[in-house]
């Protein structure tokens, strides 16, 4: 018998509730914890790489099981920035930086990045060692990039490394993610 004042709810209708706020629960946790970040591209510091507007899926689990190298794109904090390059030196690396009359050549050890330019008599020559605990990065399209010819070594702590796994594209236009790493252009 139903009292005054009382609200009669069907006993199903309860568990679905429950049942749905559960799910709900684990659904925010997966999202929060969630091993893939958004990532948007601005700028066309990694052209012919990554594009200006390009959105992508990052894998930041992958880096849990692996060791960093180079040539592995990163995503650096900066000045309250986060900017995608491309690590180029670990710690204890020894960069040696040439500029000529062709342009700049950066060497690690026995990797050059721009065979095909020789190094004149008359070009320019500097040497960095990456400090521990920091990595060099530098941008694809290397004219448009600020990076760390610019800033200096960046901090391992300041690094979010991540996969690139593949381009995302939005079911629904209109959607925005509210998680996605706004990456703005340098300055």
């Amino acid at each position: 018998m139903d009292r005054p004042g009382s609200s009669v709810t069907p006993r199903g209708e309860g568990r679905i509730v429950r049942v749905g706020r559960i799910w709900l629960l684990l659904l925010l946790l997966v999202l929060v914890i969630s091993p893939f970040r958004i990532v948007r591209v601005y700028g066309k510091s990694m052209e012919p790489t990554l594009h200006d507007g390009e959105t992508y899926v990052l894998d930041l689990f992958y880096y849990r099981v692996s060791d960093l190298r180079q040539g592995d794109i990163v995503v650096v904090r900066h000045n309250g920035e986060q900017l995608v390059k491309r690590l180029f030196g670990l710690p204890g690396d020894r960069i040696q930086i040439v500029y000529s009359p062709f342009g700049w050549v950066y060497q690690i050890t026995n990797i050059t990045v721009h065979p095909e330019l020789a190094r004149p008599p008359d070009a320019l020559t500097r040497v960095i060692t990456v400090p521990e605990g920091h990595v060099y990065v530098v941008g694809d399209n290397l004219p448009q990039s600020e990076d760390s010819r610019r800033f200096g070594s960046f901090l391992m702590m300041h690094v979010i490394p991540g996969l690139t796994l593949f381009p995302y594209t939005p079911l629904f236009r209109s959607a925005r993610p509210s998680d996605a790493l706004a990456l703005p252009p340098p300055s």
